[in-house]
């Protein structure tokens, strides 16, 4: 028997610390860390709610490659040391987020959310070259800020109708340097980027009676790219997009057991780039059905579609040299990738989990190398991509104090250009943890996680890997406000830790080669502590930036 009461009133706080830091034992050390707050203060008219974090992290790899150009070895590089790296990144970052709630009435509440990140992100790689045994450099020192507010609002206009709209304003502003240095070359790059981007959205969700619901919406969406010379102020990029997003759908219940979902979106963009522009058009139709056979059987069914489009710095004609025959230029015209997504899943619970994925696109974004003068100019384009997935998990509980939980899948796809020959690659993927209570307060905890790729690309392919065995404990004191968690990943030896990438086009190839052993043997700590009373609320506002870099 359960007496639940739910207050409209509550009046309460709610605040927390909380830091994590990771340190690789092998020297150099990678290593990152991580700090930060959050509060939320509730009413019975409204709330206020924040987040402040900072974090910074510097990672090392050790790397190799060579290039073969005109039948002739252009630049070759002494082989990777996982013991002596040759490259790191350091990253800088900070987030605030600051938001309220406003309730103007029963059942309607007005929010206003503001969200700002920055950082700096340095990357630096020094080659030692075979034919000379002098030093190939490249450097890239790269600031953003990108700062988003929205507007929100939510009514229930009766029981039985819900409206909510949102009014969001995106702006990113990028500032970034790139020095590439060998024997016979200098070359420097330094530019700014800005993204300015508005989208609003009207939602409406009538509910019929108790079998039938539906949804009705409309998102408008206005973007704009542009990058300069930071020392000319010379534009050197410039592109506009309209969006228009129009989405439906209905929800069919008629029995406890079954439940149907049928809905579709007609998005048409515009895109001008001051000298071509282009209209597209996409149907995405969706569609989810979940039929509860028994208490121990159920099956879903879920077809959906996914939407990225590329970013400034995809876009942008900026070109930079990657080394002293390798440039990197983006693609003005390419175009949003849609992804459509069929999913089956089996389930019994307490026992097993089946899951079957489909998933495919006619515009995958992928790399495509093509030579111009006496340059190899690397860039993206659109390709086919066709993806299947097949995997088992299980979450099982052993007695009062121990617990598993396993996912198993096996995945096959494939990438087709302009040819008509599909070029095939597989995965195979590996994620097991078991937990062990102690006591009430403190738990161990050992998992192992391992991912076998073999990537197809148009022009060549990639196999990459990860193999993490990890031991660690949690702890959770102070009835529950401290809680402590440490994890050892400990070196670990069933795959090759060398990893590779082969690019071959008519007088070129490019081969790449990196060693994931330099941050294989880490200590990662996290720390949270909680203040206040609890059962404090806030909206889920999303924020509706889009990553550009």
């Amino acid at each position: 028997m359960l007496n639940c009461i739910t207050y409209d009133d509550y009046s309460g706080y709610e605040w927390s610390v909380q830091s994590k830091g990771l340190v690789s034992f092998r020297t150099p050390h990678s290593h990152s860390e991580h700090a930060g707050a959050d509060f939320v203060c509730t009413s019975d008219r409204g709330n206020v709610y924040g987040e402040l974090a900072v974090s910074g992290k510097k990672m090392y790899r050790a790397a190799s490659y060579s290039y073969l150009y005109r039948n002739e070895v252009a630049e070759a590089t002494e082989r990777e040391d996982h013991r002596h790296p040759n490259s790191h990144k350091a990253n800088g970052d900070f987030s605030v987020s600051l938001g309220t709630d406003y309730k103007i009435a029963a059942g309607h509440t007005v929010s206003l959310q503001s969200w700002l990140e920055g950082g700096r992100h340095d990357e630096h790689e020094g080659y030692r070259l075979l034919e000379d045994a002098q030093f190939s450099e490249n450097q890239t020192d790269y600031r953003y800020l990108n700062t988003t507010s929205g507007l929100y609002y939510r009514g229930n206009i009766t029981d039985r109708l819900v409206i909510t709209s949102d009014l969001t304003y995106n702006y990113y502003r990028v500032h970034e340097r790139r020095l590439y240095h060998n024997p016979v070359r200098d070359t420097q790059l330094s530019y700014t980027g800005r993204k300015d981007f508005w989208r609003y959205n009207a939602d409406v969700n009538p509910i019929w009676n108790n079998a039938l619901r539906s949804n009705l919406g409309y998102t408008y969406t206005a973007k704009s790219y542009l990058n300069n010379d930071r020392l000319t102020g010379e534009a050197l990029f410039r592109t506009q997009e309209k969006r228009h997003d129009i989405y439906a759908s209905l929800m069919i219940r008629p029995h406890r057991k079954v439940s149907l979902v049928m809905g579709s979106n007609v998005l048409v963009v515009h895109r001008d780039n001051g000298l071509d522009s282009d209209d597209r058009c996409s149907w995405m139709p969706s569609a989810k059905l979940h039929w509860q056979a028994s208490g121990k059987l159920s099956l879903t069914g879920n077809y959906f579609c996914d939407i990225e489009y590329p970013n400034l710095d995809q876009l942008s004609t900026v070109t930079y040299n990657r080394n002293r025959i390798l440039m990197y230029r983006g693609n003005p015209d390419l175009q949003e990738r849609v992804m459509h997504y069929m999913e089956w899943r089996i389930s019994v619970p307490k026992v097993m989990e089946v899951t079957y994925m489909l998933k495919h696109s006619a515009n995958e974004m992928t790399p495509w190398f093509y030579t111009e003068n006496d340059y190899v100019v690397e860039t993206l384009t659109g390709c086919r991509y066709r993806h299947q997935y097949i995997g088992l998990s299980g979450d099982y509980r052993i007695g009062q104090k121990f617990s598993m939980n396993f996912t198993a899948n096996y995945q096959w796809y494939g990438r087709k250009g302009t040819e008509s020959i599909w070029r095939r690659g597989h995965t195979s993927y590996l994620d097991v943890a078991a937990t062990c209570r102690m006591n009430s307060h403190v738990s161990l905890r050992a998992a192992y996680f391992l991912r076998d790729d073999h990537i197809p690309l148009l022009q060549g392919e990639k196999y990459d890997q990860e193999e993490i065995l990890q031991l660690g404990l949690l702890g959770h004191l102070c009835q529950g406000r401290w809680s402590l968690s440490v994890n050892f990943t400990v070196p670990t030896s069933l795959l090759p830790k060398r990893t590779c990438q082969d690019i071959t086009l008519p007088g070129f190839r490019f081969t790449s080669w990196e060693d994931e052993r330099v941050n294989h043997a880490l200590m990662q700590v996290g720390l949270r502590y909680n203040f206040g009373k609890g059962s404090v609320s806030k909206s889920k506002n999303p924020n509706r930036s889009e990553t550009e870099k």
